[in-house]
């Protein structure tokens, strides 16, 4: 009855096998969790003082894509000057921390062309969208023909926070 006393064995999960037909799915999902959990998360710190990873932003974004397809923060100490490109890697550039020990930023940072070429380019992924994070930033001093302070192509969601682009031409 639905509501009598069972009497027949109890299966217990735990020692049951899963059917033969189901192995391949259970190995190939298994080899997939493998593969996604080897994306591996850093976090950059750039300036000239203190415990910093790096000295420049380009060298920080050159570790962030060499480190692999996770997503990965790059925190700017001091103003930046030069031409910088993020090339198919999900990142976050956040400015204002007063130094690389700091744990939360606390103003802004410039990143500027100096007048002599494009600020930042973006290049987002060529199958997949890349997702790349601006904040606490103001990007200026970009000099050329198209997007002298920012320019994004391909696959790229560009997210700015706290983050102004003004004095580029």
């Amino acid at each position: 009855t639905p509501f009598g006393r069972f009497t027949g064995p109890m299966p217990c999960p735990s020692t049951q096998q899963a059917p033969s037909h189901l192995l391949p799915a259970i190995g190939w999902s298994l080899g997939l969790l493998i593969l996604v959990t080897t994306a591996r998360a850093a976090t950059f710190t750039v300036g000239t003082f203190g415990a910093c990873t790096h000295a420049g932003l380009q060298a920080a974004l050159e570790a962030a894509a060499a480190n692999g397809p996770g997503y990965d923060e790059i925190r700017l100490s001091q103003d930046q000057i030069g031409s910088f490109a993020i090339d198919g890697h999900s990142v976050g550039i956040v400015g204002g921390y007063s130094d690389c020990s700091d744990i939360s930023p606390s103003g802004g940072t410039v990143l500027s062309g100096g007048g002599l070429g494009r600020v930042l380019t973006i290049a987002g992924g060529v199958s997949s969208f890349r997702t790349v994070d601006l904040l606490h930033l103001e990007i200026s001093g970009g000099n050329t023909m198209y997007g002298a302070g920012l320019y994004i192509s391909l696959k790229a969601l560009v997210t700015l926070e706290d983050t102004a682009i003004s004095g580029n031409v």
